[in-house]
């Protein structure tokens, strides 16, 4: 192992990365990281500052280890000074770069999460029981815009689907149906949560139960509002 990637080893692990983590925080491949360790894999200079960028060291400081090492060796020579001067100036300048990319890192994570104040209705959509504060990560709340989110109290004992009066359960304003999932319904003038299934262009398998007694039914899709998708049951204890 070469004094250079034995460096470059050490670093990334003392700063908890994976060869892969560095590896594509500098635009390479993940088998490159291992050989420049392995000191199979010479690197050049761009390569050398992205390292030191990416570690928050200059990785090319040997040249100081070297130049204080070898002194004696080269006392006198012309542009020792200067060679020290410009290893310890890169390794600055590496510093720099790297806090102030944690800084910026810091700043991305912060305006990725936020907190957004979801309201909870009953099952007209209309009358505002509350609000709950959910975590919104890049705008969205379970990949869905945050505006389409609701919480819905359930209005009756489904123990089928686990659900009791009262629970709370997240959703998602949507007409769509998928296959299998759970939804608050509008059939034959009643509001319901229910399980539906596309059974072809013009028919859906209704789903549900009546207290204990599982009920289903085919139903043409043209006699079903689609109200909210139901994704996650908060259980009231």
């Amino acid at each position: 192992m070469s004094r250079l990637g034995k460096k470059v080893r050490t670093i990334r692990i003392q700063r908890g990365m994976t060869p892969k983590q560095l590896a594509k925080r500098i635009g390479v491949a993940e088998k490159y990281i291992l050989e420049v360790e392995e000191g199979r894999r010479i690197l050049n200079d761009v390569l050398v500052e992205k390292l030191s960028r990416v570690l928050g060291q200059n990785i090319d400081d040997y040249m100081l280890y070297e130049v204080e090492e070898k002194k004696d060796e080269l006392q006198g020579l012309k542009g020792i000074d200067e060679i020290r001067r410009a290893a310890q100036e890169k390794f600055e300048e590496a510093y720099k770069y790297e806090e102030e990319h944690k800084k910026q890192d810091a700043l991305a994570e912060d305006a990725d999460y936020s907190v957004f104040n979801v309201p909870i209705y009953a099952y007209n959509l209309k009358t505002l029981l509350g609000v709950r504060p959910t975590v919104v990560v890049s705008g969205k709340i379970n990949s869905y815009e945050k505006e389409k989110a609701v919480y819905l109290r359930i209005e009756e004992d489904i123990k089928g689907f686990r659900m009791e009066r009262d629970d709370i359960a997240l959703g998602f304003i949507t007409r769509e149906i998928e296959n299998n999932s759970i939804y608050l319904i509008e059939y034959k003038n009643k509001r319901t949560v229910r399980q539906l299934k596309k059974l072809d262009n013009l028919h859906v398998l209704v789903t549900g139960f009546n207290k204990d007694k599982y009920i289903t039914e085919t139903a043409l899709q043209r006699d079903i509002t689609v109200l909210v998708k139901l994704e996650k049951l908060e259980i009231t204890l």
